[in-house]
């Protein structure tokens, strides 16, 4: 008798088959350990003079865990565990296992299956199609009368040929969010209508032709369920801020609501109160660049700039009016505004008065010389009358609107 085996060395150079219904079916959803269990098992299988005992120093597993993987890829009918002391695996044929297995689950929702066919029609169903549907039940907890909701939800949005791909993205996003209820899922699909109204309304106010995406939507729903964010605070939020955009966009519009969020800032009432802030601000910073000579607009980080002073400095707005005129006539007016406002800030100066009486402490730390526009202010009226009648105090919302008309009257 003769038995002809290939050495160890021999069988490393070897290969060892694995189907591509393992891959495509049984490999996305097991664990790590548990694929690498199954595939050194099945190099076993064709490489019997490998001995089995290294198995757990190659994979760096116990008897327990190595146990615990092919105890699941034994439920899943691609092994029989013959023994387990000593652990003896008896491999099946995948092939076989998933006919056997279709055929069961086939039996077990012949009710679904009725309901498939009926919203189908004329389109059969390929066996991998089906077992991701029975899947949605089995694996993520959908109930079959939610996949039937399912399926006409996707059927009515997308017609009979819809892909397989983008009703499991439905399924699975149902299933992550906890909606496996017919109930749940007709609830889901009425608020998705509204989200689809209420999205297809800003694409409208930006004259958008096309009609808004999937993501969008979900955009909007992310905006109302998630955030918190109510279609009136959306509707102002978006009328004052997007219309500022060159190409609007759901994208431009889901940063500036972050925004708003991160503040705090999530009902109407909140809303309309940022909003007042940020046109108060605003008109500060037209006045700062206007007593400063700048003939342009501060820019977005140069208003974040004056917000800081007033929002997190607490320094007076008068005071910031008045580092305006005090760099009228300097080569770079904003980088001035910017380096005395620091220094008052750094000096715990917080008035005009205070301002005036340190001016040549000020001057020497800004290291200016005896022919810069600074100092030449020395022993001159220093600030116009309308910023000097200021008096310092804190702004309450009257005072805030008698700023806002003096700014917009100017």
């Amino acid at each position: 008798m003769i038995n002809c085996v290939f050495s160890n060395e021999a069988a490393m150079y070897d290969v060892t088959p694995l189907e591509n219904i393992f891959i495509s079916e049984y490999l996305p959803r097991a664990e790590g350990e548990y694929v690498k269990a199954y595939i050194y098992g099945l190099m076993l299988c064709r490489n019997p003079q490998i001995p089995a005992s290294d198995i757990g120093t190659a994979l760096d597993m116990t008897e327990k865990e190595l146990l615990e993987a092919f105890t699941y890829w034994q439920k899943k009918e691609l092994v029989f565990i013959a023994s387990e002391d000593p652990l003896e695996i008896r491999y099946l044929s995948p092939r076989q296992s998933i006919n056997k297995n279709y055929d069961r689950r086939m039996g077990t929702h012949t009710e679904l299956i009725r309901h498939i066919q009926g919203i189908f029609g004329t389109r059969a169903l390929s066996m991998h199609e089906m077992r991701h549907i029975f899947d949605w039940v089995d694996v993520f907890g959908i109930s079959e009368e939610a996949v039937i909701v399912l399926i006409e939800y996707a059927v009515n949005k997308k017609g009979v040929r819809v892909s397989m791909n983008y009703m499991e993205s439905i399924a699975k996003n149902w299933a992550d969010n906890g909606i496996i209820t017919a109930s749940q899922a007709t609830a889901h699909i009425a608020d998705m209508g509204i989200n689809s109204s209420a999205a297809s309304r800003i694409a409208k106010r930006w004259r958008l032709s096309r009609r808004v995406t999937e993501d969008e939507e979900r955009m909007y729903e992310k905006w109302t369920r998630g955030w918190g964010f109510t279609e009136e605070s959306i509707d102002t939020i978006c009328a004052a801020e997007v219309v500022k955009a060159t190409n609007p966009s759901f994208a431009y519009l889901d940063r500036i609501l972050d925004a708003y969020r991160h503040k705090g800032n999530i009902s109407p009432e909140e809303v309309d109160n940022e909003q007042r802030r940020q046109t108060l601000l605003y008109e500060l910073a037209r006045e700062v660049f206007s007593r400063a000579g700048i003939k342009r607009s501060a820019t977005q980080k140069q208003r974040d700039e004056i917000e800081r002073w007033v929002e997190t400095w607490h320094m007076p707005k008068e005071l910031i009016v008045y580092a305006g005129e005090l760099a009228a006539n300097e080569s770079s007016p904003y980088q001035f505004i910017k380096r005395i406002v620091a220094l008052w800030h750094e000096n715990g100066i917080d008035t005009i008065k205070a301002a005036d009486d340190r001016l040549s402490e000020i001057k020497e730390k800004l290291e200016y010389g005896s022919k810069s526009s600074y100092s030449n202010k020395i022993g001159k009226p220093k600030g116009s009358e309308k910023v000097r009648n200021f008096e310092k105090h804190d702004y309450d919302d009257s005072v805030y609107k008698s700023l806002e008309i003096t700014f917009l009257d100017d």
